[in-house]
């Protein structure tokens, strides 16, 4: 059980750093849009005078182009390869202690899987990509600066009307304090929209109540059911779900429930516990409805909770799977992008 658990907040975990990965993606674009549109901008109004430094400050910018596409690919290799990682997690589901954790170990155990474009996202680590980034940023502020520094050098220190960029003696125009409220509000606006789009992604979990299903000779099971969708008008936009597991909670135990879609642990009349996890876990889709049974109800109106524990009973399984109608369950749906919970009355179920 322990290692279920632990398999399942691995897999949680990669599926996290690859939609921050995803953010990040979303994130790189926005800001290289702003700069070049602030820079056609100031192009178009005759406020950038291209003087013979002018031509430095482009291949500075070149730098700077080059630092974001590289993270850009970067953001790109990492959800590649952690995206093969949860295909592999996914094909194994159990608790693997040789995760890769750093950039190179995906790359080697991963390269032959990535284009062109990834690998050369690859070759360096994002802090190297990001101080390529911010070296060319700074030459191209000294770049700005660098009249005043000589005006500075030889105690020609020029008036304040002279310095100004839009008299020419700049290459460059350089933001005033009237331009710090549309910069911070552009930022914003920037992480607001990386974080509204992933929300709007999120897939949203659907309670369609509960359904009651003869079990053969076995009694009556009650099946709760769920539809998985997106959120307004992002239905088919939506992260996919991934792996997924429903906890039955009650008293002080719980319970990995039996997916309709996984085989029973049984063959030939006989139960095999080691094939018990393989009912944990579930692959979930978008616009599709799945019936999960939760209880299960004999003959004589006895209740137990219904998992795949269930089937060893009478080998010493599944102890403490009796339930009474007065009691309270809690469902606990956990997926790799989102989660919902809640609890009913036994009585309530079965009603």
């Amino acid at each position: 059980m322990e290692r279920d658990k632990l398999f399942l907040k691995q897999y949680e975990q990669v599926w996290l750093q690859r939609r921050q990965h995803v953010g990040h993606i979303w994130a790189i674009p926005t800001i290289v849009t702003a700069l070049v549109g602030i820079f056609v901008t100031l192009l178009i109004n005759h406020e950038i005078h291209l003087n013979p430094y002018a031509y430095w400050g482009i291949a500075f910018l070149f730098l700077v182009g080059l630092g974001f596409f590289g993270l850009f690919w970067r953001h790109n290799f990492f959800i590649k390869a952690l995206g093969l990682l949860l295909q592999d997690l996914a094909a194994e589901p159990q608790a693997r202690y040789d995760l890769p954790q750093f950039g190179k170990e995906f790359k080697d155990l991963y390269w032959d899987d990535l284009d062109l474009f990834e690998r050369f996202g690859s070759l360096i680590t994002a802090t190297w990509w990001w101080a390529l980034t911010s070296f060319g940023i700074f030459l191209f502020i000294v770049l700005n600066w660098l009249p005043l520094f000589i005006s500075l050098l030889t105690n020609n220190i020029p008036t304040l009307v002279t310095t100004s960029p839009v008299e020419g003696n700049f290459p460059f125009p350089l933001p005033s304090a009237n331009d710090l409220p549309n910069i911070l509000w552009g930022g914003i606006l920037g992480f607001v929209l990386v974080f509204l789009v992933e929300w709007l992604r999120t897939p949203v979990v659907r309670f369609k109540g509960f359904q009651k299903d003869e079990f053969s000779d076995k009694g009556i099971l009650y099946k709760a059911k769920f539809l998985i969708t997106g959120k307004f008008f992002f239905p088919f936009f939506a992260l996919p779900i991934g792996i997924s597991v429903l906890e039955i909670l009650y008293r002080n135990h719980v319970q990995f429930a039996k997916w309709d879609e996984t085989p029973e642990p049984v063959s030939q009349g006989q139960f095999h516990p080691e094939a018990v996890p393989g009912t944990f876990y579930q692959t979930l889709f978008l616009k599709k409805t799945y019936c999960v049974p939760v209880l299960h109800q004999d003959k004589d109106k006895k209740l137990t909770i219904f998992c795949g524990w269930w089937y060893g009973r009478a080998v010493g399984y599944g102890e403490n799977l009796n339930i009474e109608a007065h009691e309270n369950i809690t469902l606990n749906l956990k997926t790799a992008t989102s989660s919902w919970a809640r609890k009913f009355k036994v009585s309530n179920v079965i009603k």
